[in-house]
């Protein structure tokens, strides 16, 4: 907290951020835990193993974002407590943000993984225009546009806008390279 005259100010968001931190670094964990399992066999042309990872590197990312969006909605009062116990008014307004930024959790795990994924093949070009995409066009366009359509929950609305813009882009790399990787 930074004392200015007589008024405190705190950083906006930074308890989200705190929060958001500790479910990334999970969907970080896996993407680089599998890149190295995508690669061997991608190498080894053992394009059924490779099949059999994308699948289940797509499921278990998709699985745990869904648990980590579910545990974000049900858990939204304790995560913010431990951040924000001392001000009520913070504490409502980070909850009710935490509940709509953690709806970005499933993407966002699905953007991590996939990026890793094309490193994983080899394909750090498009690995490069999905990071570049999501965190840099896509976030700051959200980020400038939403609040002042929306208010302050565009704020928060603005990391689930561009995951969701990440995600389509993704959905047309997936489909347009599954015939050079032999993924699915």
């Amino acid at each position: 907290t930074a004392k200015h005259g007589k008024y405190y100010f705190r950083p906006f968001g930074s308890e989200v951020i705190y929060q958001f931190y500790f479910f990334s670094s999970l969907f970080f964990g896996y993407s680089f835990g599998s890149s190295p399992v995508v690669g061997y066999h991608y190498g080894a042309r053992n394009e059924e193993k490779l099949k059999n990872m994308f699948r289940k590197s797509l499921t278990i990312v998709l699985c745990a974002g869904g648990v980590m969006t579910l545990s974000g909605e049900l858990f939204a009062s304790p995560l913010t407590a431990v951040f924000t116990g001392y001000d009520a008014a913070l504490f409502e307004m980070t909850r009710d943000g935490f509940r709509i930024y953690a709806l970005a959790f499933v993407l966002l795990d699905v953007c991590i993984w996939s990026s890793g994924f094309f490193t994983a093949l080899g394909d750090g070009g498009v690995s490069a225009v999905i990071s570049f995409l999501r965190t840099f066009l896509f976030q700051i366009t959200a980020v400038l546009v939403l609040p002042e359509l929306l208010g302050i929950r565009g704020i928060w609305m603005a990391v689930l806008t561009a995951d969701l813009m990440a995600v389509a882009v993704i959905t047309v790399f997936l489909l347009k390279k599954r015939k050079i990787y032999r993924y699915f």
